[in-house]
């Protein structure tokens, strides 16, 4: 019964979920830092760890209502070299798209980064032959979420995603060791175009853990800031963590790096949460990993940043944003300071596993999260709703 009624029931999520975060409601997007260790199998990393990822992804859509899965690039270690690594990051990646697991017809919306690693021995000057094999246009052409690409091909794209009454556009710029104008030119006329949408720009080497921008950071900022939608920059690349803090003319932008690369066997599975409550107007920021089903509570990895989302908080808060340093004339220095202790404090992570967000987190998606899950309305409604149908189904096929 159950094997005939599962199209049914996922037939009917699909049919609601464009809808499933109400206005005001607490929602996420899921930051994938740098793969490249797990897609490569070596230093002691597995590629089953990137899996465990993005199912996690989507076994958690509906305790943490998540709306959109960036990855901040490097998918891969060795460039066009070793096609087995653009396989097992398409194995991953995948299981975001398949309608069945994630009830949505298009998969759950998300966008990649063309990193150093995933060029042809890191020229970017070069096509990415792989990356646009594995990764390009044809396969985002037709999803609803995906907007458009930069030229003929995906390394520049942007995405569009709707939760809780609030419309954002996630543009994604490829890494380049001599920062280019011209994407970052391009990205300003797309973020132009959308001023009603709530900018998040995602490239790989934005910042160093020093919180001083780095790479393309200052480039893009510098740039984008007069845009008073943009909202935030995210990156990897360098090992470690950062963040920082800048205004512009009344807006803020935030700015993030995450990379676990260094941590033991090749990142452990940590990711990045952002919890976006727009009645609180602020942005909770939570390190997880899916292998160790633990959170990582450090000031570094577990932090609070106010941000104006129309609700009634108080989105101007100093809250423990970390380096507030209001304008960025002069951070583009430092761009290869490492900090060579970010992986050292693993062992802080919560033991109780529950976070500031009140979600309780079991093995892969168990039922400590339905508690949560009942509090929301809307799922209540489409539980009954689905159970109703298959129901009633259900009463057809046997008469």
């Amino acid at each position: 019964m159950v094997a005939r009624l599962l199209p049914i029931v996922l037939a009917a999520v699909a049919v609601v979920a464009p809808g499933r975060f109400a206005r005001g409601e607490e929602f996420s997007v899921i930051v994938l830092p740098d793969t490249q260790l797990y897609t490569c199998e070596c230093n002691g990393a597995s590629n089953d760890t990137f899996i465990a990822q993005t199912e996690w992804i989507v076994d958690q859509q509906w305790a943490w209502n998540i709306a959109f899965v960036t990855h901040v690039g490097d998918l891969v270690e060795n460039y066009d070299n070793i096609e087995q690594e653009w396989i097992n990051a398409d194995i991953a990646m995948s299981l975001l798209e398949d309608p069945q697991t994630t009830g949505l017809a298009d998969g759950m919306p998300y966008g990649v980064v063309c990193g150093n690693h995933d060029q042809p021995d890191g020229d970017d000057a070069a096509d990415e032959v792989f990356f646009n094999q594995y990764f390009g246009v044809d396969r985002y052409e037709g999803r609803s979420y995906y907007g458009d690409h930069l030229g003929e091909d995906n390394t520049n794209s942007y995405q569009f995603f709707s939760a809780s009454g609030l419309d954002f556009i996630v543009v994604h710029l490829e890494w380049l060791e001599v920062p280019d104008q011209d994407p970052i030119d391009w990205a300003d006329d797309v973020l132009a175009a959308h001023p009603n949408h709530i900018a998040i720009v995602v490239s790989h080497f934005v910042l160093n853990t020093g919180g001083n921008f780095a790479g393309e950071g200052l480039p893009i900022y510098d740039t984008l800031r007069h845009h008073d939608h943009f909202a935030l920059l995210l990156g990897g690349h360098m090992p470690g963590e950062g963040r920082r803090t800048d205004e512009y003319e009344g807006n803020t932008v935030h700015t993030m790096l995450a990379n676990y690369q260094t941590w033991d066997n090749g990142g452990d599975g940590w990711l990045r949460i952002l919890q976006f409550a727009p009645d609180d107007n602020e942005i909770r920021v939570f390190t997880y990993s899916p292998t160790r089903d633990e959170f990582d509570t450090d000031d570094a990895s577990q932090f609070v940043l106010p941000y104006d989302l129309g609700g009634s908080g108080p989105a101007d808060d100093d809250d423990d944003t970390g380096d507030d340093d209001d304008m960025a004339d002069d951070d583009s220095a430092g761009d290869d300071d490492v900090a060579d202790d970010d992986g050292a404090d693993d062992d802080d992570a919560a033991d109780d596993d529950t976070g500031d967000g009140g979600v309780l987190l079991g093995d892969q998606g168990c039922s400590c999260q339905l508690g949560a899950l009942f509090k929301r309305p809307r799922f209540t409604t489409l539980l009954l709703l689905t159970l109703l149908a298959a129901s009633y189904r259900y009463r057809a096929m046997k008469s």
